[in-house]
């Protein structure tokens, strides 16, 4: 129950793909494909490398105990020395461009935010030069550089912080595809939309079925994460962090609140989604 309370966490590097969806030159099918895709292959990845270690491990286990690296190790009796150098080049490899993706994810987020007027707008300035969000990119910069440094301790505070976080961004994602889904059906009714395959009945209950799943599996984590006595109970600092992060959060909407509500929902598909957001829709 404790590796389940946190899995959200480790499927927050999967969103880059959506994240990024704004500089997207190709249909939204193809993004589910990619992100499909991703998760089977990490999935393989990670697989093999289990099973390497454990017929390696099942010949000699006990050398193993107390080792800092029993996988390296396993793979070093496998293969010779080669083996911890290709363990190390593949680990780098992975956290490289697992930063990469994250920095190119987190800065599109905070030029849709400043386009969408949730953040300054300063965040959506876009580099004449490059054509990127080179405020938005040196403000992820400069917050990952810092981090850190508060300590191992500190950054498992913030995994245990990112599960709830991540939890509520899955409900209410699975909840807007549900509204989405039953606006889709309500038009297919009134014959506002043609039915083809994807707005058929069988298809929309399918995928709505699907959403609501998503919502009581979101809702399973976060009670794992709050509930007092559940195995997988956020400790007294990761709470702190997040109600921190919370009350963050809750002055950047006041601070934007009345610019939002000006904002009507045409203009906002717009700003968030460019010049042909209802083609988009």
């Amino acid at each position: 129950m404790l590796m389940v309370a946190i899995a959200p966490f480790a499927f927050v590097g999967f969103d880059n793909v959506p994240q990024l969806a704004g500089e997207f030159d190709f249909s939204p099918s193809k993004a589910l494909k990619l992100i499909l895709f991703a998760i089977g292959a990490a999935a393989f990845i990670y697989l093999a490398m289990l099973m390497a270690a454990s017929i390696a491990i099942s010949e000699a286990g006990h050398t193993f105990d107390g080792h800092s690296w029993a996988t390296a190790d396993a793979i070093r009796v496998a293969i010779g020395p080669v083996g911890p150098v290709l363990m190390v080049i593949g680990v780098t490899m992975g956290v490289i461009t697992g930063l990469n993706g994250f920095m190119l994810s987190a800065s599109r987020v905070l030029l849709a935010m400043a386009d969408a007027r949730m953040v300054p707008g300063q965040l959506g300035y876009i580099s004449h030069r490059a054509g990127t969000p080179v405020v938005a990119l040196l403000f992820v910069l400069a917050f990952c550089v810092v981090t850190p440094f508060f300590g191992r301790e500190a950054l498992n505070w913030v995994v245990d912080m990112t599960s709830a976080g991540v939890s509520v961004a899955y409900f209410y994602t699975c909840l807007c595809a549900f509204k989405a889904m039953r606006r889709t059906a309500a038009e297919v009714r009134d014959g506002v939309v043609l039915t083809e395959p994807r707005t058929s009945p069988g298809w929309i209950a399918f995928k709505s079925g699907v959403a609501v799943l998503g919502c009581v599996l979101s809702v399973v984590f976060l009670a794992l994460l709050f509930i007092p006595g559940s195995p997988g109970q956020l400790d007294t600092p990761p709470l702190i962090a997040l109600a921190i992060w919370v009350a963050i959060g809750f002055v950047f909407y006041l601070s934007r609140r009345r610019a939002l509500n000006a904002t009507t929902e045409e203009e906002m598909d717009r700003l968030v989604l460019g010049e042909h957001a209802h083609a988009k829709l």
